[in-house]
C-alpha cells in the first residue's frame, strides 16, 4: 500500500468518525486489477476501501451534484483536474464551497484502459490541486508536455 493511500484512508476514517463529513467520494479497487471506479464511503470502517493508484482516472467532482443540499460536508478526493472542475461548479453556482471538504492528491498521471484518457493524463500540465482543505503528500512538478502544440506549429 502506498503512503498516500494510507494517509487517505486514515484521514477519511478520522473525518467520518468526527462527523465532519457525511461521506467521502473517492476510488476503490474494481472487479479487475486495472480498474478503480468511484466509491462513496459513509462509515469509518469502510475507509479501507479507498485506494490511490494508477487507475483512479474518473473525475469525481460531478458526483457532488447528486447531493445538492447536504446537512454536513461531502469529502471529495481531488487531483489537479478535479479541483479545477470543483472551482467551475462553484463559479457556476452549482456547488457551495462550504459544502465540500477537499482532499488534495498530487497526481503524476494515470493509466487506464482508455488510451485517450491515459494520454491526456500523461500530458497534463496541472497535476496539483489548486484548491483543497488538506493536501496529502508533496506537490509534484508541474510541466509543459513536449509537443503539446505540435499540431498548431505545423499549421
Amino acid at each position: 500500500m502506498s503512503d498516500m493511500q494510507e494517509k487517505l484512508r486514515n484521514l477519511a476514517k478520522e473525518l467520518l468518525e468526527k462527523g465532519e463529513v457525511d461521506y467521502i467520494i473517492g476510488w476503490e479497487k474494481g472487479r479487475f486489477p486495472n480498474q478503480s471506479p468511484p466509491v462513496f464511503v459513509s462509515k469509518p470502517e469502510d475507509a479501507d476501501k479507498l485506494v490511490w493508484d494508477d487507475y483512479c482516472i474518473n473525475t469525481l467532482a460531478k458526483y457532488t451534484m447528486d447531493n445538492m443540499h447536504p446537512e454536513k460536508k461531502i469529502g471529495l478526493c481531488v487531483r489537479g483536474c478535479d479541483s479545477r472542475a470543483v472551482n467551475r461548479l462553484i463559479q457556476d453556482h452549482q456547488l457551495e464551497r462550504e459544502n465540500v471538504y477537499l482532499i488534495g492528491l498530487p497526481c503524476e498521471g494515470k493509466k487506464g484502459e482508455d488510451e485517450q484518457i491515459a494520454k491526456k493524463c500523461l500530458e497534463c500540465r496541472h497535476r496539483n490541486p489548486v484548491v483543497y482543505d488538506v493536501m496529502l503528500g508533496d506537490p509534484v512538478p508541474e510541466q509543459e508536455p513536449e509537443g503539446r502544440f505540435a499540431e498548431v506549429e505545423k499549421i
